[in-house]
């Protein structure tokens, strides 16, 4: 079925929306900050970058589309 390409629209809106959120939601590995705040600080900007990282080296696992992450990395400014 994940081959569908019905299917993958579906599963792509739904990881679209959650990384839409994630950008904002408090996260217990960035002590209850959100993304967008722990970039304001460098040690909180690294956390979010391995996090980042860590995503990227499972997109292919995780069926995530390059271009999601890409424009989370852009809304953090970590381009």
């Amino acid at each position: 079925l994940a081959e569908l390409p019905e299917v993958k629209a579906r599963i792509r809106q739904h990881m679209a929306a959650h990384y839409e959120e994630w950008v904002n939601a408090e996260l217990p590995a960035l002590d209850g900050r959100s993304p967008s705040e722990a970039v304001a600080d460098p040690e909180g900007r690294e956390k979010v970058e391995a996090l980042l990282c860590e995503f990227e080296r499972g997109a292919e696992r995780m069926n995530l589309h390059p271009e999601l992450l890409q424009g989370v990395r852009k809304r953090l400014g970590l381009e």
